[in-house]
């Protein structure tokens, strides 16, 4: 996955629910506290998966530069430090135990060259290829000129329960639903369009006409979502 971004940024909030009602928050407030420059340059990388340890208050972030897991101090907020730095062989875009620990999977996204020529794909020993038996809905998002295991990039998982996975797509504006102990996918999902000429839908389409122009237009956008959770209230599990 390719994203252009000028500053890499850490940004730590303080979030603040006024219950009212059971899971209702009737007032939410956002205050900026600090914020931590990875140092990488124009579309050189980013740091985009964060896991806080509240217990040392350490930060743990991928540093897609250094091919490194930097590790933070989060004590002081308003002085985000450093501490440590880990190399590491590949930067895979996310990994998750199961709840028992006995199985560990593993997103590789296996993004393609800029020419479609190479597709390392696959999630764990899951794979998208023509011997795969499942299902795929018609608007999961695929590159013209290319097959559905070409094309399939796998993002982030999260694990419902011992045997069940859902694993987001987020180039193909998708989610795949996981067997884990056969290891094979049950269900494609499309997330489907957000019309942007309906109200309440507004969006500014150009970075490049130096202002802010937000307004109704004729297109369809894709929510290409990126980090996936999952959490059980009253033995009903719920995913986001």
């Amino acid at each position: 996955m390719k994203k252009k971004l000028v500053t890499i940024l850490l940004m730590i909030l303080t979030v603040l629910f006024l219950i009212s009602g059971l899971g209702t928050a009737s007032n939410l407030e956002l205050d900026f506290l600090g914020c931590y420059h990875s140092g990488a340059g124009f579309d050189e990388g980013l740091t985009e998966i964060v896991v806080y340890d509240s217990n040392s208050q350490l930060a743990f972030v991928t540093n897609g530069v250094e091919k490194a897991i930097d590790i933070l101090d989060l004590s002081a907020p308003a002085n985000i430090r450093r501490i440590k730095r880990i190399k590491i062989e590949r930067l895979d875009l996310g990994s998750i135990f199961t709840p028992d620990g006995n199985k560990i999977l593993t997103a590789n996204g296996g993004e393609p060259n800029e020419e479609y020529t190479i597709y390392p794909a696959e999630v764990n020993h899951a794979r998208f290829d023509q011997s795969s038996q499942y299902q795929i809905d018609e608007n999961v998002r695929i590159k013209k000129g290319a097959t559905i295991a070409e094309d399939l990039e796998p993002e982030y998982i999260t694990i419902t329960d011992n045997n069940l996975a859902y694993v987001f797509l987020q180039e193909n504006n998708a989610v795949a639903k996981l067997d884990i102990d056969s290891a094979k996918f049950i269900h494609v999902y499309g997330l489907g369009f957000k019309d942007h000429s309906i109200a309440g839908n507004e969006i500014d389409v150009s970075d490049e006409d130096g202002r802010v122009n937000i307004r109704n237009w004729p297109l369809l956008g894709m929510y290409q979502p990126d980090g996936l959770a999952s959490y059980t209230i009253k033995d009903k599990t719920y995913s986001r």
